[in-house]
C-alpha cells in the first residue's frame, strides 16, 4: 500500500460475468465503467469475477520488529504519554513508507493498559534504519520508565516476513462474543492540534469501553490518475482504528446492546471527529450510520448508476452494498440485522 499504491490501483484488466450472464473484459479502455466500478465498488455487487491481469512489482526488504509494553510499574498517564509520543509519531511513520498494526487494551480485572505492536512493518529499511526511525519513541519509553519487549528482523523479501509475523496470528472466522467497527482517520486529524488533540481523547475514551481497540499507521501510494472507486477516504488516510465492543448476553437484546455501545459509544465520537473519513467493508459496523457515505464516499452516486446499468434487476445482493438500500431481510428479532430471512423488496 505505502509502496505502490491501493490493491485496486494494482489492477490491469478483469474478465468478468455479468447479471446478464454474459462474458466481458473491463479495462481502463473497454468497459471502462465496470472496471472503475468493481474496483472499489464492493465485491458481489456488480459482477462475478473469473481472472484478473495485476501489476508485477520488484522485490522488496522488510524490517520487522514485535514490542509490547504496559502500564504496570510506570503507571496509566506514564503509558498514556508514551502511546501519545508513539500516536504523534505516526504521519512521520507514514512519510518514511511504512505501516504497523497494534493494539491498545485495558485489563478489566487489574486495570493494566497494554501496548502490542504485532508488527511494525518497514519496508525497504534496514534493521539500521529502523532503529534509527523509532529510536525517539524507545527514548521517550526509557525517560518514563517504561519497561518494553522488543524482538526486531530483517527479510530480504516481503513473503517471509508477513509469515513471521502476520502468518503467525489466529486470525478466526466468525464469532459471537465480540462485534467488531472501523474507522478510516484522516491525516488533517494530526495537522491541526487541536483537532489531534481531541481525536486522541477519543481513542483513549474507546480504549476505556471497547473490549480492545487496534490501528494501523498507514497512508497508501496514491496513482497520478485515479481510474478506479477505491473509497476517497482511503486516498487521504494515516490510520485506521477497529474497535470491538464485548457481547455479554448471546441473546438479541444482548446483542443489540453491544451493537449500540459499539456503533454510539465506541465509535461515534471518533465518527464525528473524523467527516472526511470512513470505514471499510471488512470488520465493518454491521449497523454503520450512513454507510453509502461511510463506504464509498462522494463515489456512490455514480457506482449506483453503474450497478442499474449492469445489474438492472439486482440479481446481485450484497448487505450494505451498493444499490442494497432496495431491499431489507426480514429475520425477526436477532438484535442486528443478519442475512438470515427473506429478502423482500423495499
Amino acid at each position: 500500500m505505502q509502496l505502490f499504491g491501493m490493491g485496486a490501483d494494482q489492477v490491469v484488466a478483469l474478465e468478468v460475468v455479468t447479471a446478464s450472464g454474459r462474458f466481458v473484459t473491463a479495462t481502463p479502455t473497454t468497459n471502462s465503467d465496470l472496471y472503475w466500478a468493481m474496483l472499489g465498488g464492493g465485491g458481489g455487487t456488480f459482477g462475478v469475477v473469473t481472472s484478473a491481469v495485476v501489476k508485477v512489482h520488484e522485490k522488496v526488504a522488510v524490517t520487522t520488529s514485535v514490542f509490547n509494553f504496559t502500564s504496570a510499574g510506570a503507571g496509566p498517564e506514564k503509558f498514556w504519554e508514551g502511546f501519545r509520543f508513539f500516536w504523534d509519531q505516526m504521519p512521520h511513520y507514514n512519510d518514511e513508507k511504512t505501516y504497523s498494526w497494534f493494539s491498545v487494551r485495558k485489563d478489566r480485572t487489574s486495570g493494566i493498559y497494554t501496548f502490542s505492536m504485532a508488527p511494525f512493518f518497514a519496508t525497504n529499511k534496514t534493521v539500521a534504519e529502523f532503529d534509527a526511525l523509532t529510536k525517539p519513541l524507545f527514548d521517550k519509553l526509557r525517560s518514563l520508565n517504561i519497561s518494553y519487549n522488543q524482538q526486531t528482523a530483517h527479510y530480504e523479501t516481503f513473503y517471509p516476513a508477513y509469515q513471521a509475523t502476520f502468518g503467525t496470528l489466529d486470525f478466526h472466522i466468525g464469532g459471537y462474543t465480540v462485534t467488531p467497527g472501523n474507522r478510516l482517520l484522516p491525516k488533517e486529524n494530526w495537522a491541526d492540534p487541536s483537532l489531534n488533540n481531541q481525536t486522541f481523547q477519543a481513542v483513549r475514551n474507546a480504549v476505556e469501553v471497547a473490549y480492545s481497540v487496534s490501528a494501523y499507521h498507514q497512508s497508501p501510494a496514491n496513482p497520478d490518475k485515479i481510474i478506479n472507486s477505491v473509497n476517497p477516504a482511503f486516498r487521504h488516510e494515516a490510520s485506521m482504528l477497529v474497535a470491538t465492543s464485548f457481547i455479554s448476553d448471546n441473546t438479541p437484546s444482548g446483542i443489540e446492546t453491544a451493537n449500540r455501545k459499539l456503533t454510539n459509544e465506541i465509535l461515534g465520537p471518533i465518527r464525528k471527529l473524523t467527516p472526511t473519513g470512513g470505514a471499510y467493508g471488512n470488520e465493518a459496523d454491521i449497523s454503520e450510520p450512513d454507510w453509502q457515505q461511510s463506504f464509498w464516499g462522494s463515489n456512490y452516486p455514480r457506482l449506483l448508476e453503474i450497478k442499474k446499468k449492469w445489474d438492472p434487476t439486482d440479481l446481485f445482493y450484497v448487505w450494505h452494498g451498493v444499490g442494497s438500500e432496495s431491499w431489507y431481510i426480514d429475520d425477526g428479532e436477532r438484535g442486528v440485522q443478519t442475512q438470515d430471512g427473506k429478502l423482500c423488496r423495499v
